[in-house]
This record gives C-alpha cells, sequence and structure tokens, in this order.
C-alpha cells in the first residue's frame, strides 16, 4: 500500500494505510465513507473529515474508484480490483454484493465502436429482502 500511495504521488500516512488496507479487505465490494470511517476510526483514531478528504485524494489519482448511489450516497472501492454490483433492500437499505460483472466485455465493445476510453460503469439493482417482504405479507 505504501508503495503504491507513493508512486500516485501521495503521503504514505498511516490512516491512508488503514483505509487502502480496509478497501482491500472488501475484495471489490464497495463501501461508504462512513463504513470506512468505522473500520479504520478504531486502528487509527482517524476523524471524519480525513476520511472524506482522503478519498477524494485517493480518487484523483485513480487509486480508489467512486460509485454514486441512486439514493445520493457514494460508496468506493480500491481501484483494479474486480469489483461487485449491489442488490439493495429499498425497505431497510440492506446491501447485497451480487458476484461477477457481465459488463466488462460490452464497455470494451462500446469503447472500440464509439472511440470512448471507457472508465467504469455503476449498476445498482433495487428489491425488497426476504425479511421485509415477510414482514408485509
Amino acid at each position: 500500500m505504501e508503495q503504491r500511495l507513493k508512486k500516485a504521488g501521495l503521503k504514505a500516512t498511516r490512516q491512508r494505510i488503514a483505509m487502502m488496507r480496509v478497501l482491500a479487505e472488501q475484495k471489490g465490494h464497495a463501501i461508504t465513507a462512513e463504513e470506512l470511517y468505522e473500520k479504520t476510526h478504531s486502528q487509527t483514531g482517524v476523524d471524519r473529515s480525513t476520511v472524506y478528504r482522503s478519498l477524494t485524494s485517493l480518487e484523483e489519482r485513480g487509486l480508489v474508484e467512486r460509485m454514486d448511489r441512486r439514493d445520493g450516497s457514494a460508496c468506493y472501492c480500491l481501484a483494479g480490483q474486480e469489483h461487485s454490483h449491489l442488490l439493495m433492500c429499498v425497505r431497510c437499505q440492506k446491501t447485497v454484493p451480487i458476484a461477477g460483472c457481465p459488463f466488462h466485455q460490452m464497455e470494451e465493445s462500446i469503447g472500440a465502436s464509439t472511440g470512448f476510453v471507457m472508465l467504469g460503469h455503476t449498476l445498482e439493482l433495487t428489491g425488497i429482502c426476504p425479511e421485509c417482504a415477510a414482514k408485509h405479507c
């Protein structure tokens, strides 16, 4: 992690290293800044504002990918990892990662046919989870 930060022109602070490690542990599953804060605060004492500022710097340098959700919140994952998409319950907000991504080949094809340099994509599926569905039957 230290080398990736330095190569991107950022200082390898204890907080940034901890944040990058937590994101790597997610194995492509995107998490919110608040979740990242909760996972790193106990290790490093990092405050929320530092998490948000660091995420901005990491995103600008291409180390982190940001995905905007329909509800206006943003999720982050480590760049270069195989990412997953989310299925979100519209009632309780529970999210479940969906393994694999069928869109990489489509991105390449669209990029080739349009001349665009594809930077990524987002997909959020919504539904009602089994627990919420059982409560409202």
